[in-house]
């Protein structure tokens, strides 16, 4: 068990013959084809790049369709052109004149369009902390991380993001490769976000998976920006690209966009667990892309005392919490250069990190079963004010991850068969006091101390005992007694009496 201290432009042919006759035939042909709907333009147009447009083709036209209307944006205006071609996401980007634009919205095949709009890196810079010590026990930390030799040797990760600095200390002879969809003539990370997000996947001493392959997929400029189109050509790319296990993180975010969220639909359905992060606007994460998308896991920034750090996204679109504020990492300045940023995207690579040691001793594990076992490992209720997100911080354990996925919807047993011989006593932590009883802490009022007995947890009952003394919260279970809350188990309830807090002992 190993332990670490923390210290296209679519190159369309021109075709030959007279430039004018073929426009004349295209538009011909085009409008025997078109349809008396109207694709809907999505997006906001106030923020959106000028005359850049993505377009999604139906789910079941072939790529020969989308090629054809491709082709009719080059041969229809000398000022529309093909921006990037995708695969796994059926359509392309384009700038459009209104003309153009009009017609691909009359195409039968077109089930939208949407105004190409601006993605960040969401990044908040502070300074040191320990997130991985967070993430390998179920309350506070040890100055430690153990990944259980789950170091998903076998598994590659792909950062969508600013690109990495290949040469790193952190990912010294792990690199699979480095692909750029911005188009500035960079090549490696020039902003430090992506690199720094890397280290937290895989990084050889702040990562989570140190053993995994790490993959730069360059989408966001020096300035940590890019647009939709540039982030679904990064997607589209991870989709063609992965072979065997693959996790991809994207620790960026903007505006809500179906484009984008459709993007990882297809990448998720064709087989890669996507992380992404929640977004940092104290808001809701549903209005914001990819935060939004429904198959991706998308994750909420934690602090340090296992609240909800202040900036955190939030709500029903979120999955689960993972540390995020002043998390320490790679950055670009030289190989051993470092940097403390706080951000969901910082959360989001620990969950990436965590998804690659599932794959690793569950090989083959569909997105579904990875996400399964996620949640189903995740500490419970440990956040304080989780906000609408459910309550759950992720945790790493080879006991937890590597027993399988845990059905999601189990069948019950029609006809159970009885228990031959029951436990008499199945809910008493009898003499284990402040222990541990099938994973939950015994924390109970006095029934503990003079009934001998307490509840694995605060829904069951415990077993019965004498009348409770008059200094007790006698029938005031859930009210104010001495200005104090009487927040109890059961035995309130079975006993007639509660603590005023799990550190007192009642009479």
């Amino acid at each position: 068990m190993q332990a670490r201290n923390l210290f296209r432009l679519m190159a369309v042919g021109i075709l030959g013959g007279s430039f004018a006759t073929g426009c004349a035939a295209v538009e011909e042909d085009f409008a025997e084809s078109v349809a008396t709907t109207t694709a809907p333009l999505l997006g906001d147009a106030s923020t959106a790049i000028e005359g850049e447009y993505i377009v999604k083709f139906k789910d079941d036209v072939a790529a020969k369709g989308v090629g054809i209307a491709m082709n009719r944006v080059s041969l229809a205006s000398a000022n529309s052109r093909i921006m990037r071609e995708y695969k796994t996401f059926p359509g392309f980007a384009a700038k459009l004149d209104k003309r153009d634009l009009q017609n691909l919205q009359k195409n039968p095949d077109v089930e939208y369009l949407e105004f190409n709009g601006r993605m960040e890196a969401l990044k908040i810079e502070n300074v040191q902390a320990d997130g991985i010590d967070r993430i390998d026990q179920r309350s506070g930390r040890n100055g430690q991380y153990n990944d259980s030799d789950l170091t998903a040797s076998g598994v590659t990760a792909y950062i969508v993001d600013t690109g990495i600095r290949s040469t790193h200390n952190e990912f010294t002879g792990r690199v699979a490769g480095t692909i750029d969809f911005v188009g500035d003539g960079q090549t490696e990370d020039c902003n430090g976000h992506g690199s720094h997000v890397a280290s937290t996947v895989a990084g050889t001493q702040f990562g989570v998976a140190d053993g995994a392959q790490i993959y730069g997929v360059r989408v966001l400029n020096c300035s940590g920006s890019g647009s939709f189109a540039g982030v679904i050509s990064g997607i589209d790319f991870v989709a063609q690209d992965c072979s065997g296990d693959c996790v991809a993180n994207m620790s960026l975010g903007g505006g809500f966009s179906q484009a984008v969220n459709d993007a990882v639909e297809a990448a998720v359905a064709a087989g890669i667990p996507f992380a992404v992060a929640s977004g940092n606007s104290n808001a809701d994460s549903c209005g914001f892309s990819p935060a939004s998308a429904p198959s991706a896991i998308t994750v909420d920034a934690a602090a340090d005392n296992d609240s909800r750090a202040s900036f955190s996204n939030f709500g029903s679109c979120s999955d689960l919490y993972a540390p995020g504020v002043s998390i320490l990492g790679a950055d670009i300045g030289s190989d051993s250069d470092t940097q403390s940023i706080s951000g969901t995207s910082m959360a989001s690579p620990h969950v990436a990190g965590v998804m690659a040691q599932i794959l690793d001793c569950n090989p083959g594990a569909t997105p579904a079963e990875v996400e399964a076992i996620l949640k189903a490992a995740a500490t419970s209720g440990a956040i304080s004010n989780p906000n609408g997100t459910a309550n759950l911080l992720l945790y790493t354990d080879s006991a937890e991850l590597c027993g399988g996925a845990p059905d999601p919807d189990p069948d019950p047993d029609p006809d159970p068969e009885p228990d031959p011989d029951p436990d008499p006593d199945p809910g008493s932590c009898s003499g284990r006091c402040g222990s541990f009883d099938s994973g939950a802490i015994c924390q109970c009022d006095d029934a503990c101390e003079s009934f001998g007995d307490c509840c694995p947890d605060f829904e069951d009952e415990c077993q019965g005992g004498p009348t409770p003394g008059p200094d007790t919260c006698f029938d005031a279970c859930g009210v104010f007694d001495s200005s104090r809350e009487c927040q109890c188990d059961s035995s309130c309830v079975f006993f007639g009496d509660c603590c005023a807090d799990l550190g007192d002992f009642c009479s």
